[in-house]
């Protein structure tokens, strides 16, 4: 009796201690690039969003590494991971309390709007064609999600809120306050870029697109 009741509790045990090594499971999102980020010194880190928080959630830095997963630039990423705390007493000086395994890959697509990140030159702003010697511009760069330029005379700058295959949306402008000529033009510009839902790319130019696909700003590729 003795020893049936042994054997069980080396059961319940072994039970008790995976559970606890397994820890709780995660839905993480893996953007298709890694951004510039300073830990104990400057390193890259994956920007990550978590199943649950909503699409208008912003990309978060993710300073650790996730055991057994293998990264390859240009996809997005689903991933479910186990997430185990560790006991202060057991980690080193400077790492991270919180380890992350691998538990399966869910989805693996290539980011297709990765083919916006580029300089794009304005040449047309709704109806009206822009002179080839003026200088509205716009970068995008898909990877730290954001936008900035030369609107005319001013700088500017926002965030990319959403950027799929064929959407694009972005957020508020902010840019530099200096008066000049295109003042007007420059407004129109910004206030265009706000209203942008979708896009397309045709022999090296960008079509942005409103609500009701209509065509807003026209720019072409900077070769």
């Amino acid at each position: 009796m003795n020893k049936v009741l042994t054997i069980l509790f080396v059961f319940v045990f072994l039970g008790c201690a995976s559970s606890k090594k397994v820890g709780k499971e995660e839905i993480l999102w893996i953007h298709s690039a890694k951004v510039p980020c300073m830990g104990v010194a400057p390193m890259s880190c994956f920007s990550v969003k978590k199943e649950g928080t909503g699409v208008s959630q912003d990309w978060e830095l993710f300073y650790d590494t996730i055991e057994g997963f293998s990264y390859e630039p240009g996809y997005l990423y689903k991933i479910k991971v186990g997430v185990t705390d560790i006991p202060a007493e057991m980690v080193p000086a400077d790492a991270s309390s919180v380890k992350y395994k691998l538990i399966r890959v869910i989805s693996k697509e290539k980011e297709e709007g990765l083919r916006l990140s580029d300089s794009w030159k304005l040449i047309k702003l709704k109806e009206t064609s822009i002179p080839k010697n003026a200088k509205p511009y716009m970068e995008i760069n898909i990877a730290e999600n954001k936008v900035f330029g030369m609107g005319g005379c001013n700088r500017f700058s926002g965030s990319i809120q959403k950027a799929t295959k064929t959407q694009l949306q972005l957020g508020p402008m902010m840019s530099t306050k200096m008066l000049c000529e295109q003042a007007d033009m420059e407004h129109q510009f910004f206030k265009a870029l706000e209203e942008v839902m979708s896009y397309r790319i045709e022999n090296n130019k960008l079509y942005l697109l409103d609500a009701n696909q209509k065509e807003i700003l026209i720019l072409a590729k900077l070769l």
